[in-house]
Formats: C-alpha cells, structure tokens, sequence
C-alpha cells in the first residue's frame, strides 16, 4: 500500500437510514453524511424496504463525503460496508432486487419457525448454528418467499444481505463473510460452511449462496461507473466487511475476550468477545464467529430500542421537529432535554419496548410493546423517559442472561445514537448497576468498518493492533447508588409485565388475524 493513501471510508447501510465517514489513519472522522430512508410496515408484524433505496442512500452519501473532505480521491486506500442484518435481499440474474428485503425486524415468519421446530427442532438447530429458531434469521424468510412468492424463489441468482448488495454495486463480484453469514443460520458455525442440511430444509441449493471469505478480503476494485458518480478513483479497493453487531464490535474495540459493548441504534445489541463458543442452556443468548479471526462473540439483541424513540418522535413529537429544523439542530437534543424534567423512574411510568415482537430473552414474536403505570400526573417529558428507561430495562435484561452462564460483565462500552446523549448513558449506568464507557467517535459501526478496511488493504496488521491505537475510551460514568436501588424494584416489575401478558398478546394476535 502506498504511504501516499491516508483515507479510510466507513459505510453502515442502517436499517433507518445509510451512513458514510471518511476517516484518516488515526480513526478520526473528516466528514460524515446520512440519509433516512422509510421502514414500510403494510401488515402487523411485517418490515420491508427496497434495496434500492440503500443504493441510492449510499451514492448521495459518498459523494457528500468526499466533496466536504476536500481530499485527492486516490489518497483513499479503502472502501468498506457494514450493514443490518440478517435482511435476506433476492437478486436476479441481473443482480437487480426482485423483491422488497424482509428486514430482520419482520416477523412474519412465525409458521415457518413453527415447521422448523417441529423437522429439525431447537437443540439440533441451535447446537448446529450457535442460534435459536426466530424470524430474524434468514433461514425462515427464505421459506417463507418460497412458499409465499415462488415466482421471486424461481427467479433468484443469488440470496445476500444488504452490505453484500451493496458491495457487489461497487464491485460487480459476489462474497460474503462467516459472521454475516452465520446470521443468515443456513451456517455450520463449527465447521464454518454452508450446511447442506440446512439448505436442504431451505429447498435452496449452494450456488445460490455466496461464496465464504474473510471480513478483510478484498471483493474487488471500485467499478469505473460507480466511481464517476461519487468522485472517487476506478479501483479503489472494497473489502468484504462484515454485519453490524461484529463490526460495531470492532469499532468499539470488543476484540479481546471479556470486553462488552452495547450498540443502541435501530436495535441493540448486548455483545461480548469469547475465545470459543459459549452456549446457552436457555437458548437467550446467540453466538456468531467475530469479524476478528480466531474470536467469536456473544450476541443478545433486541428488535425495536432506538426506533421506539424514532417512533415516538414523529407521532408525538411534532413541534419538537419544527423547532428543530427552525434552529437547525437534531430534534433528539430537543426530547433528550425534555426527559430530564422528568424524575427517575417516571413516577412509576414503564415502557415495555417490544414494537415488533422481542428477541432476546423472551424470544416472542407476538410480543407487544406497552406503557404501564399511566396516571393524569405523567407528562410528555415521563413518556420520553421512559423509553429510554425501557430500553435500559431490556439491557440489563439481556446483561442477566450472560451472567447466568459465566459470562463476566464488569463494565459495558456504549456506542450508537444514544451514547450521544450524557442522560441517556447515565440511564444506562444506574439501572444496569455497570459502569458504562465512551468512546471518542460515537458512530463505532463506520470506525469497526473503516477498521477492517485498514487490515484489508494492509495498513495495519490487526485488527486488534489498530483498535489499540484508535478506539480511546474519553468517559466512564459510575452507576448513582440510589437511582440504581430505586431501578431495581421497577426492573422487577418490568420482567413481570412481559410474563403476565403473554397470554394478552397471543390474544390479540388470534383476533386480529
């Protein structure tokens, strides 16, 4: 690598909008650019976009990027995409998307996960790809598109995931890596290859996978067409990547085995570094190898954390956006200052997050979100808490479930849109009773792709010895005591509210159906 390239590019195709950074060697970010992009929701239980709309997202985004860095496009050594995931996206012959991608927030695929259980069953299934049958994974989306829309099954080249989309737009060439490709759970996570047993219950056959590699292999060169459109040099060298749990994992230095991060965006993520497969009894918790050759890590995610909030924003939150956008600043500082007029624990205000079902611990597919403890004193300002205050509950929920099978989790690493908010990280702190660290850059997903790049294209020899040098913890926030001891009795209440209604939500789930 010439020592003349000092760039790196970092690209999170997010389920609620795409984001680009252009970042020097030191990690630092030079200039950013997002754009939003709709989750369609037609029917209950159901989330979709057109990949399209990722690809366009990116083109605008790169182009932003590079335009406000000022910077010679052939000092840019890499291209590198991360991206939500497992969100299953059918490609002709073309490459063109025939289909919506069903998000790994849909959960329409409840008969499917049914069938599952009743062929291959749970422990079978677990043990052979490290996680539980639930809708999220593509193994069940995919039977469902065969047997729900068979004319789109017939007609499929290829079956990627959305940074695997979008690399091969940049590149024309097709991979994928191990971690994202255990998320699909059509992986053999002990023998890392595709399962034929798997594919055999998928009705797919293997050449309509992509061919496995690692996180830092180069796909390919930046294709000439793309290349003009964004103002970046043809050949540009794009790597793999991996999905965004590893390489939000990778960005906020979770390389070593016992660090822990906490990645609150769409979703969130509870993600610890192991040195070999831990296995969950209780099947909460789900396990992929790391985007760090060698490592794996533990995953406990949850479906609707930041977008609960997003949610909240543009159905109640109206005037807070207009004044955003009449003092051009994020409507979020607005709502993030007035939930602090409210007291701790919202006077007994609860928000149960489960928008679109829940995964972990509760693995429930029906289940519904709900706000318990309304009385004529609660205030906007307690309902804006207070899903802050669930999503904290659904954290230490999760942090639980690792320590129950001997995972030690001492202190957590913040990243994502909430750990820009100081409220929103002390919430964290006193009800996980954890300390909770800041990095120097908030958006670890782009800094974790950047950092694979680097490695791709030989910058540096590790990830680990980059993350050494780039990822700075700047704040450690203690747990308050008595907010903690107060959060305790409400994380009890808030565990039971999910037990006491489960019947409720299989309830309304008959009716309305």
């Amino acid at each position: 690598m010439s020592k003349d390239t000092h760039f790196l590019i970092g690209i999170d195709i997010g389920t609620t909008g795409s984001r680009s950074i252009l970042f020097d060697l030191r990690g630092q970010p030079l200039s950013s650019s997002y754009m939003e992009y709709p989750v369609e929701t037609p029917y209950p239980g159901w989330a979709e976009q057109d990949p399209n709309q990722w690809w366009k997202a990116t083109l605008s985004n790169l182009k932003k990027v590079v335009d406000k860095a000022k910077v010679d496009p052939q000092k840019i050594a890499v291209i590198s995409v991360t991206g939500h995931q497992p969100s299953p996206v059918f490609l002709d012959r073309e490459g063109n998307p025939l289909c919506k991608s069903l998000l790994w927030m849909d959960r329409r695929t409840f008969p499917q996960c049914k069938l599952l259980r009743e062929t291959i069953g749970e422990d079978e299934l677990y043990g052979k790809t490290g996680l539980r049958i639930d809708p999220i994974y593509s193994l069940s989306k995919i039977m469902w598109v065969r047997e729900n829309l068979p004319q789109v099954f017939r007609q499929t080249y290829k079956i990627l995931q959305p940074k695997d989309f979008i690399v091969f737009r940049f590149t024309g060439k097709i991979f994928t890596d191990y971690a994202s490709a255990s998320a699909t759970q059509l992986l053999d996570v002990q023998k890392l290859e595709w399962s034929p047993q798997l594919l055999k219950i998928a009705g797919l056959s293997l050449d309509k996978l992509p061919p496995l590699t690692l996180s830092t292999s180069i796909a390919g060169g930046l294709l000439g067409q793309v290349a003009s459109q964004v103002g970046l040099t043809e050949g540009t060298p794009v790597v793999v990547g991996a999905g965004d749990t590893t390489v939000s994992a990778v960005g906020t230095g979770v390389v070593r085995a016992g660090y822990t991060c906490v990645n609150i965006g769409t979703s969130s993520d509870v993600i610890t570094c192991v040195n070999k497969p831990i296995l969950d009894p209780e099947k909460r918790i789900g396990y992929y190898p790391h985007a760090v050759p060698g490592k794996y890590v533990t995953i406990a995610g949850a479906n609707t954390s930041g977008i609960s909030l997003r949610w909240f924003r543009d159905e109640f939150c109206i005037l807070e956006k207009e004044s955003a956008h009449t003092l051009d600043i994020d409507p979020y500082d607005l709502m993030n200052l007035e939930a602090q007029k409210s007291k701790p624990g919202c006077e007994g205000l609860i928000f149960l997050p489960y928008l679109l079902g829940e995964r972990s611990p509760v693995f429930d597919p029906l289940a519904r979100g709900c706000f318990f403890g309304l009385t004529l004193r609660h205030q906007k300002s307690d309902f804006i808490r207070s899903i802050m205050e669930g999503i904290g509950y659904s954290i230490k929920h999760r942090i639980d479930a690792e320590e129950e099978i001997g995972i030690q989790v001492s202190s957590i690493i913040i990243a994502g849109g909430a750990a820009k908010s100081a409220f929103w990280r002390q919430i964290v702190a006193d009800i996980t009773g954890k300390k909770v660290r800041l990095l120097a850059v908030s958006e670890a997903t782009c800094l974790g792709a950047a950092i694979l790049g680097a490695v791709g294209v030989q910058i540096y020899p590790t990830a680990e010895d980059m993350c050494d040098k780039v990822v700075p913890i700047v704040e450690e926030r203690e747990p308050i005591p008595d907010n903690h001891l107060l959060y305790q009795g409400l994380f009890n209440i808030y565990k039971t509210l999910y037990s006491n209604n489960k019947r409720l939500f299989e309830e309304i789930h008959r009716v309305i159906s």
